[in-house]
């Protein structure tokens, strides 16, 4: 996932896929089909980032060569085919992973995927609202058909506006600022909604630094040191990376519920227990004294469950904290003289317009009339005017 496009596909796969076809076809079985597959992270460097996987049509093939008793004609026959084959794929790959040439490229089609989803939303007097991963997949791809068709049969204009984002989105970058700040930043700057955005980080950082985050560390760090203490004694004694990661898995199976059992044991003693000081001190407050007399098993089965459900509520509010503290300084931000927003919000939804403006005249990936490409065939060549465009 490091390259922007996709490395040259060699003919393995196409010579196994020969062999399987015809075996298939002497044993009256259906023949094998290969079936692309995109995957697309949204930071591939970053743990617990979105990912979308995107499954792509059957692929189709030439017929296979006549088996013929020359054999030097025959592998000839082969090689072309596989060659035709590994080709497709290599193309196919290609359109399923949006690739591109450059690194560069890829950003200005991701960016220029934000500014049309932008711009789609204030011309149906929408919501900004951060689309699913798979909307932001899909919307890549048509920026990236688009691009494509524009180079080919309008090259001064697809290089006019590859030339106006480069600058729009390097003087944003020189200033810390996103597509995104600058597409939600609205028409008047008030104080409720920065208090708003304040009392959110607030309300969930609270909870987080609190009962949760408690519940979540009591619950897990002891068999979460254990286990990465058992990967690093298996990698120490030289173990393959395949065993390394079967002992993760099978380790915390093992450890994370026995650790709960005995951390709920505990708890429960604590709590219930008559030569407990916890409950001594319970029994002091008649508000308290009622926790002090619960059954026992009661009281285990809610310590029991709450490990878990405190982790798992712990990274959602971390994330809430994250998002939180984003917008915070995001309205820091909207509210600095150093910065000409107006000039910049003008630019970004002039370049927008420009992007979805040419979209509308286009058929491209995701519309009601768009057809897929024939196979080992990129989305450019099905990319076509609309007939009120053309006309």
């Amino acid at each position: 996932h490091a390259d922007s496009g996709v490395r040259k596909v060699r003919s393995g796969a196409g010579r196994i896929l020969l062999a399987a076809r015809r075996e298939a076809i002497e044993k009256g079985l259906p023949e094998p089909q290969l079936v692309p597959i995109g995957l697309h992270y949204s930071n591939s460097q970053r743990f617990r980032e979105r990912a979308a996987v995107v499954i792509e049509r059957s692929m189709e093939f030439p017929p296979l060569p006549d088996l013929v008793a020359d054999e030097e004609v025959q592998d000839q026959s082969d090689r072309a085919w596989v060659a035709h084959v590994t080709e497709a794929i290599g193309t196919e790959l290609e359109r399923a992973s949006l690739s591109k040439t450059s690194w560069r490229e890829r950003t200005l089609i991701w960016k220029g995927r934000s500014l049309a989803y932008a711009e789609r939303a204030r011309m149906n007097e929408g919501k900004l609202e951060k689309p699913s991963y798979a909307q932001a997949v899909l919307g890549a791809r048509r920026v990236r058909a688009g691009w494509d068709f524009m180079a080919l049969h309008k090259p001064e204009l697809a290089s006019e506006i590859v030339e106006e984002a480069e600058e729009h989105f390097e003087s944003l970058e020189h200033r810390g600022i996103t597509p995104y700040d600058v597409d939600a930043r609205p028409e008047r700057l008030s104080a409720s909604g920065f208090m708003k955005a304040f009392c959110s980080w607030l309300w969930a950082g609270a909870w987080m630094f609190g009962l949760i985050s408690w519940g979540a560390m009591l619950g897990n760090i002891v068999p979460y040191k254990a286990n990465a203490l058992l990967v690093r004694r298996m990698k120490a004694k030289g173990a393959a990376e395949s065993i390394i990661g079967t002992i993760k898995i099978l380790s915390a199976i093992v450890f994370f519920p026995l650790w709960w059992i005995l951390a709920s044991m505990g708890a429960t003693w604590l709590l219930l227990n008559s030569a407990s000081p916890v409950n001594e001190l319970l029994q002091m407050h008649w508000l308290l004294q009622p926790l002090a007399d619960l059954p026992y098993y009661l009281v285990f089965c809610v310590f029991f469950i709450w490990w878990p459900v405190s982790a798992k509520a712990h990274l959602k509010l971390f994330a809430k904290v994250v998002v939180s503290y984003r917008a915070l300084k995001r309205w820091q931000s909207w509210r600095s003289d150093e910065v000409d927003w107006d000039e910049l919000v003008a630019r970004q939804r002039r370049l927008a317009g420009r992007l979805v403006g040419v979209g509308e005249g286009l058929v491209l990936p995701g519309d009601p009339d768009w057809i897929d490409p024939p196979a080992g065939q990129d989305d450019v060549v099905s990319v076509r005017l609309r007939s009120s465009v053309a006309a």
